[in-house]
């Protein structure tokens, strides 16, 4: 009886790894309508770069913001 069980339960597993495999096989077998990737490189985003003198310009005109959202106009 045990001997019976064991069978049924290797029979079970031996079927699920078939459809595993033929899943597998089926992805893979299908391989020629899948389009090859772009091999276009996208530009990434460079941050900007202030001078000193910009820096400075910036930093002077924003001490003289007095009024409430004039820091975010400049």
């Amino acid at each position: 009886m045990a001997n019976d069980t064991k069978d049924l339960m290797n029979g079970q597993a031996a079927l699920a790894m078939d459809d595993a495999l033929e899943g597998a096989r089926r992805a893979t077998g299908n391989a020629s309508s899948i389009a090859p990737p772009d091999p276009e490189v996208v530009a990434t985003a460079r941050r900007r770069q202030f001078s000193s003198a910009d820096r400075l310009r910036i930093l002077t005109l924003a001490d003289h913001c007095t009024k409430t959202g004039e820091i975010g106009a400049l």
